[in-house]
C-alpha cells in the first residue's frame, strides 16, 4: 500500500484518505540454528493438497472490494488437539467498526468461523489496515508460548497520522489487548515526501521480538525497510535499516522473512521505482535477520525472464530437494515462485488453489506442505468484491539428479 503503484491496486485506501470524512514463518529461537514454530513439519502428518476453501466473504450487498491483506497463523497442538489455524484480514466493508475481523479453524482449515476482532476496548486500539499476525514459539514479554500477537496500522477517523501497534490474545484470538507501539507516523499518503509507516511484519529471534515494517520519515529516502526490537512489547530499539536505496525515488515496501533450511534468512518485498521492473519482487539473503542492510539485493527472475510483481510474501519448505524450496507469492501473479537452490540462480513456478491476491501470504504447514491464504485481487479499475480464500499447496518434488532449478 505506501506507494504509487500499490495505491492504484488499492483504491479504496485512496479513496479513504482522499474522503476520510466519508468515511509465522520461521522463526528463532535462543541457541537454536532453526526453528520451525508452530508450522514445524511432524511425522504421520501430512496434508493433502486442497482448496480454494472460502474462510469468509462479506455480507450481501457490500460494496467496493470488501475485505483484503489476509494473513494466518498457526497454533501448536498436542496428539490429542491438531493444531489450530487462525486468520485475519482488514475489513474495508465498515468505515466505523472497522478492526480487522478474525477467524479460526480446528480442522486443517477445511472448515472456518469468526471469533473475535482485533481491537482493545479498553485502550481504544484498533488498527485499521495492514495486519500481521504470529504465534510465540515461546514464552515472550510475560506472555506463553502459543499466545497470539497481531500488528497493524492505526489510523484515526481524520487519517491525520499512522501508528504501528502490538496487540497479544491469550485466548486464541477471540479477545486483544494492546501491548505497545512501535513506530508513528505522518497522515497516510503514500507519496514520495510524505512521513507515513506502514506494513508491519513480526518475528521472535534471540529473545527479541523484530518488528519490520516500511518507513517514510526518512528525508533522504522516499521509502525504505526497516526494524526495530523489543524485549517486552512495550520499548523499543533504535530504527534499523534493511533496505535504503541511494536512488530516492525508489520505494521497498512490504517486507516479509522466512528462514531457509541452512539457517540462513530471506527479506522479501516490492520494490516501488525500479527503473528495470517497476514494484518487482526483490530479495536478499543473510545470516542474521537484523543485518540485511549489509547484503546486496537482486530482482527474483525466472530462466525466461519473468519477474513478479507486487505485495510478494516468502516461505520456505524442506520438501523439493537437498536444500528444500523457496516459495513466494506476489499479488500480480497467479503462481507461485520456486527457487530450490538457497535463492541462486534463476526461479521456477507452480500453479497455486488459492487465487493470487493483493499480499497473498505463504507459510510453511505440517509434513512441508505451503499454507496459502488471500484475499483477493482487488485491483483497480473496476473495484472487485474480495473473499478470504484458504488453501494447502504441494511443493513439487524434483527427480533424482535433475539440476536444482528444473521442475515448477
Amino acid at each position: 500500500m505506501p506507494n504509487s503503484h500499490s495505491a492504484d491496486r488499492e483504491p479504496s485506501r485512496r479513496a479513504l484518505i482522499a474522503g476520510a470524512a466519508a468515511t509465522v514463518v520461521a522463526c528463532s529461537t535462543a541457541g537454536a540454528t532453526r526453528s520451525y514454530g508452530a508450522s514445524e513439519p511432524t511425522a504421520g502428518s501430512r496434508p493433502r493438497p486442497f482448496g480454494p476453501v472460502t474462510v469468509y466473504a462479506p455480507p450481501a450487498g457490500t460494496e467496493g472490494w470488501g475485505v483484503k491483506y489476509a494473513r494466518l497463523t498457526q497454533v501448536p497442538g498436542s496428539a490429542r488437539r491438531p493444531s489450530t489455524l487462525v486468520s485475519t484480514c482488514e475489513n474495508l466493508f465498515d468505515p466505523v467498526d472497522y478492526a480487522f475481523l478474525v477467524f479460526r479453524s480446528t480442522d486443517g482449515g477445511r472448515r472456518w468461523g469468526q471469533i473475535g476482532k482485533v481491537e482493545d476496548s479498553r485502550s481504544g486500539v484498533k488498527p485499521r489496515w495492514q495486519p500481521a499476525l504470529y504465534t510465540l514459539p515461546e514464552p515472550f514479554a510475560g506472555l506463553p508460548r502459543g499466545a497470539l500477537l497481531a500488528a497493524g496500522n492505526t489510523i484515526p477517523d481524520d487519517y491525520s497520522s499512522t501508528r504501528i501497534d502490538v496487540l497479544a490474545s491469550l485466548d486464541g484470538g477471540r479477545s486483544w489487548h494492546h501491548r505497545g507501539t512501535v513506530a508513528r507516523g505522518g497522515p497516510p499518503i503514500p507519496n514520495n515526501g510524505e512521513t507515513p509507516v506502514w506494513e508491519p511484519f513480526l518475528l521472535l529471534h534471540r529473545r527479541r521480538l523484530i518488528c519490520y515494517y516500511s518507513d517514510q520519515r526518512d528525508p533522504g529516502h522516499g521509502q525504505k525497510l526497516v526494524h526495530q526490537t523489543s524485549t517486552d512489547l512495550v520499548h523499543w530499539g533504535p530504527v534499523v535499516n534493511d533496505q535504503a536505496d541511494p536512488v530516492y525515488d525508489r520505494r521497498p515496501g512490504m517486507p516479509a522473512v522466512a528462514q531457509l533450511g541452512d539457517g540462513r534468512w530471506i527479506l522479501t518485498w516490492e520494490d516501488g521505482n525500479n527503473s528495470e521492473v517497476s514494484f518487482g519482487v526483490a530479495y536478499k539473503i543473510a545470516a542474521d535477520p537484523e543485518r540485511f542492510s549489509s547484503v546486496a539485493p537482486q530482482l527474483l527472475r525466472t530462466a525466461g525472464g519473468l519477474v513478479p510483481i507486487g505485495s510478494p510474501t516468502v516461505a520456505w519448505s524442506p520438501v523439493g530437494g537437498k536444500r528444500g524450496t523457496i516459495v513466494v507469492s506476489a499479488g500480480e501473479n497467479e503462481e507461485l515462485f520456486l527457487n530450490r537452490a538457497g535463492g541462486n540462480g534463476s526461479w521456477t513456478t507452480m500453479t497455486s488453489l488459492v487465487p493470487r491476491g493483493y499480499s497473498r501470504q505463504v507459510q510453511l504447514g505440517r509434513g512441508g506442505k505451503i499454507l496459502t491464504i488471500g484475499g483477493g485481487p482487488g485491483n483497480f479499475p473496476p473495484p472487485q468484491l474480495n473473499k478470504v480464500q484458504f488453501g494447502i499447496d504441494t511443493v513439487p518434488v524434483i527427480a533424482r539428479g535433475a539440476p536444482a532449478g528444473a521442475g515448477g
